[in-house]
């Protein structure tokens, strides 16, 4: 995770930005999240129980859709601790993507 500055919060040199398309079952969703400096694709980034709730809601919304999509999945039982798996390029795939 990002190293904490010492007056609270992100340390903003240790965090970037990146922006993936979602190709699923809802069509093409752009999604933008912060991960470290040194994440590289195929990593397993760890974002908030926050993060992880805007993100799913960026790719299904909906409150009675059964697709099943999501980006950000739990990392164990009972835990509150969720991660983002980086793609090797720009696109997720879901479960239904549309080409």
């Amino acid at each position: 995770m990002p190293e904490i500055a010492e007056k609270g919060g992100i340390s903003w040199e240790s965090v970037k930005k990146i922006t993936l398309i979602y190709n699923g079952f809802h069509g093409l969703r752009v999604i933008s999240f912060l991960v470290p400096t040194d994440a590289k694709p195929g990593d397993e980034v760890e974002v908030s129980p926050a993060v992880a709730r805007r993100l799913n809601d960026e790719v299904c919304g909906i409150s009675d859709c059964q697709c099943g999509e999501h980006i950000a999945y739990p990392l164990g039982w009972g835990d509150d601790r969720w991660a983002v798996k980086l793609p090797e390029g720009d696109e997720i795939r879901g479960n239904y993507p549309q080409d």
